[in-house]
């Protein structure tokens, strides 16, 4: 029996860094969205989008830079339907109405978005806490330190 080919991961051929960068971007998304930034590991969204773990980092250089590309992107995205909507309708009601009719448009279209949108201030909040526990851990230490000397 012949030997089968491996699937070769990395950017396809034929497709060009914008394509890479937008599979990397969907991928973490979707993963961010459904399991937050401590439990997505640069691994797995890297073999979601059918890459290797090197062509993560060549357009991100950590997981916090990904997780900054994937808020904006998805920042980009209610950005460009509100300021549509405003253009667009000038009254508060058509504004409000058709801003709820558009957002829902695009939760359908893009759930890992929504989820995402919906996790990322959870995840925040989080790592805001973590960071400010650890900062008053160390803040106890150096107390301690003082005491005994």
């Amino acid at each position: 029996m012949a030997p089968r080919a491996k699937k070769r991961l990395g950017r396809p051929p034929a497709s060009d860094g914008a394509q890479t960068k937008q599979r990397i971007l969907a991928a973490a998304t979707q993963l961010f969205g459904e399991r937050g930034y401590e439990r997505s590991t640069n691994k797995d969204i890297a073999a979601a989008a059918g890459l290797t773990m090197p062509s993560i980092y060549y357009y991100y250089p950590s997981k916090s830079d990904l997780y900054a590309g994937v808020c904006g992107a998805v920042t980009e995205i209610t950005s460009e339907i509100g300021h549509r909507v405003i253009a667009e309708e000038k009254g508060f009601i058509d504004r409000i109405s058709r801003l709820v009719r558009e957002v829902a448009e695009a939760n359908v279209a893009m759930p890992s978005a929504a989820a995402f949108v919906v996790t990322a201030p959870i995840d925040a909040e989080k790592r805001a806490c973590d960071h400010l526990m650890g900062l008053e851990f160390e803040s106890g230490i150096q107390n301690c330190r003082q005491r005994a000397d």
